[in-house]
């Protein structure tokens, strides 16, 4: 088992609820938690990425959130919107927003002369 594994299992001694979870060279939270809103009642398993790596530092990082989300979970507080990170769409922006600013730049750059003369 590599050290790094080790130090993962022996921060699981204080969790009950949630375990840190290697993958790969990143580290990432994973338990049973709310659904998220619109997915309907209950639990499921879930994991959260934390984008930290997978060294000693990582592992303290790693900790220090799960023992947060254990503690908003035991007292009944957790939220999505604290876990999630924007709407899952690089920069913030959805497709349709990527979609409009793409064809407001193309249409400013390709004028009917280009057209005509390459094509």
């Amino acid at each position: 088992m590599d050290s790094i594994d080790q130090v993962i299992e022996q921060a699981h001694q204080g969790l009950s609820r949630i375990t840190i979870v290697r993958r790969v060279r990143k580290l990432a939270l994973r338990g049973s938690l709310p659904k998220r809103p619109g997915e309907g009642r209950g639990n499921k398993q879930t994991t959260i990425a934390l984008g930290v790596f997978a060294n000693p530092s990582g592992i303290k990082v790693a900790l220090a959130k799960a023992q947060r989300l254990e503690s908003d979970l035991n007292m009944e507080r957790f939220t999505w919107d604290d876990w999630e990170k924007g709407d899952g769409s690089p920069g913030g922006k959805s497709a349709a927003d990527w979609g409009k600013e793409y064809a407001a730049v193309k249409v400013a750059e390709v004028r009917a002369s280009t057209y005509r003369n390459n094509y």
